[in-house]
C-alpha cells in the first residue's frame, strides 16, 4: 500500500480528533501506529487512554512546554524552538528507523507557522518519507506548500466555540 499524506488544517476543534480517529481505524485494521505531539502544554486525556497497553502504538518524543509560545520571553522562545527541532529530529529518525503503516505528527503545522522549524525541513522530510508510511499532519495555518504537498486537506473551521462565551476548556472534552 502506497502512503499517503494527510493535513488537517484550520481554526477549528477537531483536527486532532480526527487524527486519532483515523488512529482507531488503523489500529482496527492491525497496523502499526507512530504518534507524536508537538505543543502541548499538559498531558491530554486521549493519551492517558492510548498508554494502555497496546503493542501496536508507539509514542515518539514528545517535549511538553509549560506556556504558550505567546507568554514566552526569548530567551524562552529559543530553548523551546531547539527543543522542538530536537523533538522532530528524534521522531523523524524514529519514524524511518522502524515500519510504521501511520505516523500521525499532531501539530506539527503550528510548529511551521510559530517558525520553531523551517517549513522546508518539512517538506523535504514528506517527499522522503517511508513509501508505503501514511502521514498525517494537523494544526492551524497550514502554508499552501504543505497543501500542495498532501494527498488529503481537510479544514476544520470554527463557527461557534463556547470559549468566547468564558466557558473554559473541560477535562475529557477539549483537553
Amino acid at each position: 500500500m502506497k502512503g499517503l499524506i494527510h493535513l488537517y488544517t484550520g481554526n477549528g476543534k477537531g483536527k486532532s480528533t480526527s487524527a486519532l480517529g483515523a488512529m482507531i481505524r488503523a489500529l482496527g485494521s492491525g497496523m502499526n501506529v507512530y504518534y507524536t505531539q508537538f505543543l502541548k502544554n499538559t498531558k491530554s486525556s486521549e493519551l492517558k487512554f492510548l498508554e494502555a497497553p497496546n503493542s501496536n502504538i508507539h509514542f515518539g518524543y514528545m517535549k511538553k512546554i509549560n506556556k504558550f509560545i505567546f507568554n514566552m520571553n526569548e530567551d524562552e522562545f529559543t530553548a523551546t524552538k531547539h527543543s522542538i527541532s530536537d523533538q522532530f529530529t528524534k521522531n523523524i529518525e524514529d519514524i524511518y528507523k522502524n515500519k510504521y503503516d501511520l505516523a500521525i505528527l499532531d501539530e506539527l503545522i503550528n510548529v511551521v507557522s510559530l517558525k520553531l522549524i523551517p517549513l522546508k525541513e518539512i517538506i523535504s522530510f514528506l517527499r522522503d518519507k517511508p513509501s508505503n508510511t501514511e502521514i498525517i499532519l494537523t494544526g492551524r495555518n497550514a502554508p499552501k506548500e504543505l497543501i500542495d504537498i498532501s494527498d488529503y486537506v481537510s479544514e476544520i473551521n470554527e463557527i461557534k466555540h463556547p470559549f468566547k462565551k468564558g466557558i473554559s476548556s473541560r477535562k475529557g472534552i477539549e483537553f
